[in-house]
C-alpha cells in the first residue's frame, strides 16, 4: 500500500464515500481532500467530494469540485458518472445523483 499511490487513492475514495453515506460530511471531506493531495488526476475523489460538499450545502465548494472533474474528464455527465464510481445498490447510486 505504502509503493503505490493508486491504492491510497483508492482507499481514501473508499473511505472517503463510507464517511458520505453515513452523513459524516466533514469527515468525508478531510479524508477526500487528503486523498487529492496524494493523487490529483484520480476522478472518483474529485466526484466523491462535490458529492458531499453537495450534501453538505456548500454550493461554491460543489461548484468548484465539479469544475476539476469536468476538466479532467472533458464531456462528463451525471449519467455516465456510474462509470468512475462504482454502487451495489441502485438507491446508492440515486442517492449520490440526488445530492449532485
Amino acid at each position: 500500500m505504502r509503493g503505490d499511490p493508486y491504492f491510497m487513492a483508492f482507499y481514501l475514495a473508499c473511505l472517503g464515500q463510507a464517511y458520505f453515506m453515513v452523513g459524516q460530511y466533514d469527515e468525508a471531506t478531510v479524508v477526500l481532500r487528503r486523498g487529492i493531495e496524494q493523487d490529483t488526476t484520480y476522478v472518483p475523489l474529485h466526484l466523491f467530494l462535490a458529492t458531499t460538499y453537495a450534501a453538505n450545502g456548500k454550493v461554491g465548494a460543489t461548484k468548484r469540485a465539479a469544475a476539476k472533474v469536468i476538466k479532467l474528464v472533458p464531456g462528463f455527465t451525471l449519467s455516465g458518472s456510474s462509470g468512475f464510481i462504482g454502487h451495489r445498490h441502485q438507491f446508492d447510486l440515486d442517492r449520490d445523483l440526488t445530492a449532485l
